[in-house]
């Protein structure tokens, strides 16, 4: 067990001081820069004591500044940067990332430099700088791909920029994560990555199923199989009740992928909670199309009869009459068809409709 870990077990056991004094005893600046961040953010996590937590935040700053690599020194800048992010100090974030581009800038533009862009990408995504991060991560991508080097060492700097693309994403909410791990996929899928690329394509198929409601920590354990305890986790939380509704419908829709019949019963207590007062706009068509997925063709139509917007109305009704005529109700899907509002979804509806009816 290397000090570090020594570090890691004293906090998750609360022993707050002991772990503190330990960061002294770490013959790395960057690592004890790392050491108390992650001290004052499980501090904070498990306490709220929001002013020891920035006096560590102070002594962090006090060990970059002894670090003398200018690589490592963009590395931590960024890093304190997310982290001050975290407790909503855009002021000291903004000037700690602007410190840690300082020294980017001081490095000669070598492949060597593509992974301390990438890493400094990493904490700006992370302290939702989404686009600004986005574009750092293609600086990396370039850098590589036009340096003249040999193709094994351009390989494993561009997986690398690929593995930390993954690692921003796994840190952001659904739709947050979608562009990072997006990117990543392409960068896995043009050097043939295989184990990597299909890792990242089930994350955003996660991703796009669990739109609204996916938070890493749900995504981490969904995508681990541990269904029943999602369930469980979003009914005792203290999340709005259609929020609730949401989250379950998006866990039963990947269920449903799964071939699992237990989305049935998911999507069954996810209605429970669907107040058709409190959703609006979008919420509206999402927790339609949700429904119509999972079988609740109902509970869809009462939804989608409220959209305003004609288009958006016809293709969500014909996604119902769509889902009447499989299940073998006709005469349900027909009465729908006849209410769609705009003509050329009526006719797509109408000539799907008519697939079904001459396969059966």
């Amino acid at each position: 067990m290397t000090a570090f870990d020594d570090i890691v077990a004293l906090v998750a056991r609360g022993f707050w001081d002991e772990a503190i004094d330990r960061v002294g005893k770490l013959p790395d600046n960057f690592d004890k820069v790392s050491a108390l961040i992650y001290i004052a953010t499980e501090l904070y996590a498990k306490t709220g004591e929001m002013a020891h937590v920035f006096g560590l935040l102070e002594d962090a700053k006090y060990y970059a500044g002894k670090i003398k690599e200018p690589e490592s020194r963009a590395i931590v800048y960024a890093h304190l940067g997310f982290a001050y992010s975290t407790f909503g100090r855009m002021e000291e974030s903004e000037r700690l990332f602007s410190e840690a581009f300082e020294y980017l800038d001081r490095l000669p533009q070598s492949p060597e430099k593509a992974e301390i862009i990438a890493y400094v990408a990493h904490y700006l995504g992370m302290a939702g700088f989404f686009e600004d991060a986005i574009e750092l991560f293609e600086n990396a991508f370039d850098l590589v791909v036009n340096s003249r080097i040999e193709y094994v060492q351009k390989l494993d700097l561009l997986i690398k920029i690929g593995d930390i693309l993954v690692e921003t994403g796994d840190a952001l909410s659904s739709q947050e994560a979608l562009p990072f791990y997006e990117r990543a996929f392409d960068i896995f899928d043009k050097l043939r990555v295989v184990d990597k690329g299909a890792d990242v394509r089930k994350k955003i198929d996660l991703c796009k199923t669990l739109l609204y409601s996916g938070t890493p920590a749900l995504r981490k354990a969904m995508k681990e199989g541990r269904y029943t305890y999602t369930v469980r986790v979003v009914e005792d939380s203290n999340m709005p009740d259609k929020d609730k509704a949401i989250a379950l419908l998006e866990v039963a829709l990947w269920l449903k992928k799964m071939e699992l019949p237990t989305y049935i019963d998911v999507a069954t207590s996810a209605v429970g909670y669907i107040d058709l007062e409190e959703l609006t706009g979008e919420e509206i068509e999402h927790v339609a199309e949700l429904l119509t997925s999972v079988g609740k063709l109902r509970e869809a139509l009462q939804l989608a009869v409220k959209v305003e917007d004609d288009t958006k109305r016809s293709e969500l009704l014909k996604g119902i009459a769509v889902e009447l005529a499989g299940e073998g109700d006709f005469a349900g899907a027909e009465h729908i068809i006849s209410q769609i509002p705009d003509p050329l979804v009526k006719e797509e509806a109408l000539r799907e409709y008519r697939e079904i009816v001459m396969s059966r």
